[in-house]
């Protein structure tokens, strides 16, 4: 999976969102990444750490959009677009771009 097609989990405890986020992502079958905020730095490179409260955590980024602490519907709502947009390529160009 490139880093364009990805998603990644960027917070500092396993909190109760967290949980229903990660069930979520694991009903859809859907792979991520988790990433504790307090080992690193930056995300992507974009955003510094330091500069961010920790009510706007977790950070989850879905083929490289940034969403702050996202409502689960919005969440399901992404991934329903995703698993559109990948069968469209899969069907027209015979992969997943």
């Amino acid at each position: 999976m490139n880093s364009k097609q990805s998603i990644l989990i960027y917070c500092t405890d396993w909190c109760e969102y967290l949980h229903d986020l990660v069930d979520l992502l694991q009903r859809n079958n859907q792979p991520y990444s988790f990433f504790n905020t307090r080992y690193i730095q930056s995300i992507q490179g974009t955003w510094e750490l330091s500069k961010i409260n920790d009510f706007s955590l977790p950070i989850l980024s879905i083929d490289g959009h940034l969403y702050t602490h996202p409502d689960l519907l919005k969440v399901q709502q992404l991934l329903d677009h995703r698993n559109w947009l990948n069968k469209i390529d899969k069907d027209l160009y015979g992969k997943i771009n």
